[in-house]
C-alpha cells in the first residue's frame, strides 16, 4: 500500500484496502516522497489506523522530512545513522531531539509486529522513504521478500460445491489478475498476467480455460523487468507468467490442467465517475470499439452502454478521473481514435436483480437513468445518495448491488 506523505490516506486507496480486506491479504505500507514538505509521521500512521482500521507497525522512521530529510532510521539500531554528527548538524538540536522522543515514543505507543497477525492481514509493517532520491527503497525491498508469504492454500467452487487447492497439488492450475493490451504497440500484443497456483508449468503445455470449457495453449509465455521480456520455460506455484492471449482471458479466469474448477472471481466494484465518449469521427467507430472493448477489459474502467442507443456514444465509469484522461490518450495513441469525454451527472452505480424491474421508472434526467453493463446487466447510475436511498424505499422488491462478480455471458462490446 503506497501512501503519499502529503495527501495521506486517499479515496481510492480506501477502495483498494477494502478488497484486500475482503480477501484477508497481507499489506505492507510504504509512505512515500518524504524528500518533500508533508505531514509528520506520526499523523500519517495514525490516519492509517483511523481511516483504514489496520493497527500499524513502523519498522523504520523517517529521519527529518522535506529539505532536512537524511534518510531513515531502522527501529532495531542496526543502522547507526543517529550516531553521526552530520545527522545532529542537518537537522539542528531542537529538531534531532524530538526525532529521538519519536522513536522513544515508539516503543510503548505502537503495535509489536506479529507474523501471524501481519499473514492475516490484521497488521501493517510501515516503511518511510522517498522514490525520487532513491532512499529507503532498497531496505523496504529487501524487507518485504521476507515479510511475503509463500503461495497458500486458495479457495475453489465446482458447480455448487466449495473446495480448496494446496499450492503442492501436482496438477498445474493459474488465475488471471490482470490484462494488459498494446504491450509493445508495434505487435498490438495483449498480456494476461497469471499467477501459478499450483503443479507446474511447461511452456507449450494445453491447459483448460475453467469458464469456457475450452483448450488453452500456453505456448508464448515471458516474465518482465522493466522493458526487458524473457521467455518461461517452466513455472511453479507463486511464479508469475505473461501469457500471450488473442482475447479469450479475461481478470479472473481459471486455467487448469487437471479436472475443472474455479478459483474465486474478482469482483467488480461500481464507479463514482462517469463520462460519455463521443467519436470526434464517425468513420473511426470501429477503432472506439475495439479500443473501448480491450482497454476496459483491463479494468481500469467499466463500459456501460443506454439502452437505447447501445453501442453508439458508450458511458465509461471509473473511480479516479484520472483513469478517463489515460483512457482517452490511450485510445489517441495506441488506436488512433480521437473521443471527446464529457462528463455526467452520476455518482452512484448499483447493478439491479429482482423482479419486477420497470428500468422507465428510473429515467429521471439528470437525477438517475437505467443502463446495460458488457453483458447486458441492467444497473442504475443516480447522481446522489438521497436518490439512491429514495429508489431502495421504493422498491422493496429490488437489491441495488455495489459489487458483482463478473458474469459468463459474451460481452456486448466483443459480440
Amino acid at each position: 500500500m503506497l501512501i503519499d506523505s502529503v495527501k495521506g490516506v486517499e479515496p481510492q486507496t480506501v477502495k483498494l484496502f477494502k478488497v484486500c480486506r475482503m480477501r484477508g491479504i497481507p499489506i505492507v505500507t510504504f509512505i512515500n516522497k518524504m524528500d518533500r514538505p508533508g505531514r509528520p509521521a506520526l499523523e500519517l500512521l495514525d490516519e492509517i489506523e483511523r481511516v483504514l482500521g489496520i493497527p500499524c507497525t513502523p519498522v523504520n522512521w523517517p529521519v527529518g522530512s522535506g529539505s532536512t530529510f537524511v534518510g531513515v532510521h531502522d527501529r532495531s539500531g542496526s543502522d547507526g545513522l543517529l550516531d553521526g554528527d552530520d545527522v545532529r548538524a542537518t537537522l539542528g538540536p531542537r529538531a534531532f531531539a524530538e526525532l529521538l522522543e519519536e522513536i522513544a515514543l515508539l516503543e510503548g505507543a505502537t503495535h509489536p509486529f506479529d507474523r501471524e497477525r501481519f499473514l492475516a492481514g490484521q497488521l501493517s509493517p510501515v516503511f518511510f522513504g522517498s522514490a525520487m532520491t532513491n532512499v529507503g527503497i532498497q531496505e523496504f525491498l529487501d524487507r518485504f521478500v521476507d515479510l511475503a508469504p509463500p503461495p497458500g492454500t486458495r479457495v475453489t467452487k465446482t458447480g455448487a460445491t466449495i473446495g480448496t487447492l494446496d499450492p503442492d497439488e501436482p496438477a498445474f492450475s493459474g488465475f488471471v489478475f490482470k490484462i494488459q493490451a498494446n504491450m509493445d504497440p508495434r505487435h498490438r500484443d495483449r498480456i494476461a498476467f497469471v499467477r501459478i497456483c499450483s503443479g507446474k508449468f511447461m511452456r507449450g503445455m494445453e491447459v483448460r480455460h475453467a469458464r469456457t470449457g475450452r483448450p488453452f495453449a500456453m505456448g508464448r509465455t515471458v516474465q518482465f523487468l522493466g522493458q526487458e521480456r524473457t521467455q518461461v520455460d517452466e513455472g511453479y506455484a507463486g511464479d508469475i507468467l505473461g501469457v500471450w492471449d488473442g482475447g479469450a482471458l479475461r481478470i479472473g479466469d481459471t486455467l487448469v490442467a487437471g479436472p475443472a474448477f474455479e478459483f474465486e472471481g474478482v469482483p467488480r466494484f461500481s464507479p463514482e465517475h462517469f463520462v460519455v465518449a463521443t467519436l470526434d469521427d464517425p468513420m473511426k467507430r470501429k477503432q472506439l470499439k475495439i479500443g473501448l472493448d480491450q482497454l476496459s477489459e483491463e479494468g481500469a474502467v467499466q463500459l456501460f452502454y443506454d439502452r437505447l442507443r447501445l453501442s453508439r456514444d458508450p458511458i465509461l465509469g471509473a473511480v479516479g478521473v484520472l483513469q478517463f484522461e489515460i483512457i482517452q490518450h490511450r485510445l489517441q495513441a495506441e488506436y488512433g481514435v480521437a473521443a471527446s469525454l464529457r462528463a455526467l451527472p452520476y455518482r452512484y452505480a448499483r447493478w439491479v436483480t429482482g423482479t419486477p424491474f420497470d428500468p422507465n421508472r428510473f429515467e429521471r434526467p439528470g437525477r438517475m437513468t437505467a443502463v446495460l453493463d458488457v453483458e447486458d446487466r441492467p444497473l442504475i447510475l443516480f447522481d446522489s445518495d438521497w436518490a439512491l436511498n429514495q429508489a431502495i424505499q421504493e422498491n422493496p422488491a429490488l437489491t441495488f448491488t455495489a459489487a458483482v462478480q463478473p458474469g459468463r455471458g459474451k460481452s456486448r462490446v466483443a459480440a
